[in-house]
């Protein structure tokens, strides 16, 4: 009976251990709600405040499991990633111009590069990047942007001034995931054609974008000129105060 009571305490242990190794996402999830918990009870954080911290957790947990998926991901050969890759982000890589008809190596090295990221209700969005929302629903400038739309692919150019001056608000829970400038001209670097169509795509990216930005200040300049034009006629029409008496 001893020897049967350690056996079967082995064979306990051994499949708990088994089956709390089976999803190390999940066993990293539970451990991050633990801390946070742990936190919240040491700073003594009010309810509200707590509620809404376990909230964003409890909505961001699909970032452990894309983490392991890119784990996975990378573990296959470069031609296999690219055709699964394609696959699955066909749909908004349509949306991007510099990007719909590049080199399928260069777009599997940067799709695995993305960083996953949540955006709370009412959050502004305000730095630069290539967005690509996951779900969720946020207003940029004056339309709605949802499942595998895209936001700030003109983050390439290095002025601010030339970039769109959109303001992106989440109005849900915001998934996406976001590339920043630096890492594409990274990724660009070890392929010299994909380079070199990224550099053209961004110089007539911004020729455009500064023609348009003349095209707006010569018609504000015109605007003024007849709205002053208009007050030289107005006062110009008044009657003389030194006539009157």
């Amino acid at each position: 009976m001893l020897i049967g009571g350690f056996l079967w305490a082995q064979v306990i242990g051994t499949l708990t251990s088994v089956l709390s190794t089976m999803s190390p996402a999940t066993t990293d999830f539970k451990l991050t709600i633990a801390a946070l918990n742990k936190y919240i009870h040491n700073n003594d954080l009010p309810e509200t405040m707590s509620q809404r911290l376990r909230d964003y957790f409890f909505r961001t947990r699909h970032l452990w499991d894309s983490n392991e998926s890119a784990k996975v991901l990378r573990k296959l050969s470069p031609r296999m990633q690219g055709e699964v890759l394609m696959q699955v982000n066909r749909t908004w890589l349509r949306g991007v111009p510099w990007l719909e008809h590049e080199d399928t190596a260069f777009l599997a090295e940067l799709i695995l590069g993305m960083h996953p990221a949540v955006f709370a209700p009412q959050e502004l969005i305000e730095f630069s990047a290539l967005f690509v929302v996951s779900t969720g629903v946020a207003l940029c400038g004056g339309r709605i942007v949802r499942m595998n739309a895209t936001f700030g692919d003109d983050m390439l150019l290095a002025s601010p001034a030339l970039r769109a001056r959109e303001m992106v608000r989440s109005l849900t829970y915001l998934e996406v995931y976001y590339m920043d400038r630096d890492q594409v001209w990274h990724a660009a670097e070890g392929h010299y054609n994909t380079y070199r169509r990224l550099r053209r795509a961004v110089g007539f990216m911004a020729l455009h974008r500064f023609v348009v930005l003349i095209a707006k200040a010569q018609r504000k300049l015109s605007l003024v000129q007849a709205i002053q034009r208009e007050r030289v006629i107005v006062e110009g029409a008044k009657p003389n105060a030194k006539w009157k008496r």
